[in-house]
């Protein structure tokens, strides 16, 4: 299993629309056709299926949400999903919202974490406030109550939203993981060095 970069991604997504166009695979609506090969449209289907699997959706689930609403863009973004995966799986590839998905799935099928050899007491988490529900989700089957977590974040440092990243999870930590928080309120950063 091979572990795709954002380019390697976008590289894809581009052959797979260019393919759904010429076989016309995907019912894709009429007025988004001129733009399906632009990098734009190509880097927003690549933040899409990430915050897809951020959300521990599934593409039907994208396909019944563009059903309930009559949304188009929705039914053929979830085809188009399905379509991605099964691409990455016979090409023995992953991407890394994927790869956390799959991770959240194995650890929701096992009683405990021996099972899987897993046996580590100490758990660091940096930048925090660019975790996403997907990582809470993973971190929250890893540690249980007797792991030790650390966890370092600073909300005006959040610059992940646009992939899903929730800047809000550092004032939720303590709810979403059941363990205390403390705020330091000074830095010690010698910028001087910088």
């Amino acid at each position: 299993m091979r572990l795709l970069s954002g380019p390697e991604q976008e590289v894809i997504i581009n052959e797979l629309i260019k393919g759904t166009i010429e076989d016309d695979s995907i019912d894709w609506p009429q007025y988004l056709k001129p733009s399906l090969q632009t990098r734009g449209f190509v880097r927003q289907v690549r933040n899409l299926l990430a915050r897809m699997r951020s959300l521990g959706m599934d593409p039907d689930q994208l396909i019944e949400i563009g059903q309930k609403y009559e949304n188009n863009n929705w039914i053929a973004l979830g085809h188009f999903a399905e379509m991605y995966l099964d691409n990455l799986d016979a090409s023995e590839s992953i991407d890394y919202g994927e790869l956390i998905h799959r991770v959240n799935l194995l650890l929701h099928r096992v009683k405990d974490l021996k099972e899987l050899n897993i046996n580590y007491s100490h758990f660091y988490v940096d930048e925090y406030q660019d975790i996403d529900s997907s990582q809470v989700r993973l971190l929250k089957k890893l540690v249980s109550p007797n792991k030790f977590l650390f966890c370092v974040g600073d909300k005006s440092e959040s610059i992940y939203q646009f992939r899903g990243a929730d800047s809000e999870a550092l004032e939720r930590f303590q709810k979403d993981l059941d363990r205390k928080s403390t705020r330091l309120n000074s830095s010690h950063t010698d910028i001087s060095r910088m």
